[in-house]
């Protein structure tokens, strides 16, 4: 028989009730936004990548060679999970692992030549995609994307500046 809990209708968190009407349709129609892009990126130059193993190979390109303890606090994600995404990189040949010179239980993973490659192809043709989707714009959508590029970057890089730390 199921619990309460069970049965009960999830909690709508959708809304949050410090934002007003307008904060949070911003919030619904941004996210939505940003999601409807990514996915039309993803498919219009495919890595061969999850979201989650592209995202880890261009944390590791950036902070590299990095700790895996480290990676998964930059990737907010369990230590068991990106282990399991950076050995299916290792398998691709897209990173691999470095025991540490002073203390081999520690193993850093580093990006090949061939997970570099892969993703400066992925990145230009996702960019070029993108300057095509912009192009299409009048010169007044492109001042205003570009006028909210700057806060944008805050929101997308505050969790990893704090993961960092």
């Amino acid at each position: 028989m199921p619990s309460d809990a069970d049965t009960r209708p999830a909690a709508d968190t959708s809304r949050d009730p410090a934002l007003d009407a307008d904060a949070q349709d911003l919030v619904a129609r941004l996210r939505m936004v940003m999601a409807r892009l990514a996915r039309q990126q993803r498919r219009s130059f495919p890595s061969g990548l999850t979201p989650s193993q592209t995202s880890a190979l261009i944390t590791i390109d950036h902070f590299g060679p990095i700790r895996l303890s480290d990676l998964a606090r930059l990737e907010a994600v369990a230590p068991p999970t990106i282990t399991r995404i950076v050995a299916k990189l290792e398998s691709d040949g897209l990173v691999e692992r470095q025991t540490d010179e002073n203390d081999r239980r520690i193993a850093r993973v580093t990006i090949t030549d061939e997970g570099h490659r892969r993703w400066e192809e992925t990145r230009d043709g996702r960019n070029r995609w993108l300057g095509r989707k912009l192009s299409s714009l009048g010169d007044d959508d492109v001042a205003a994307i570009l006028a909210a590029v700057e806060p944008l970057e805050r929101l997308a890089t505050a969790d990893a500046v704090d993961a960092a730390g």
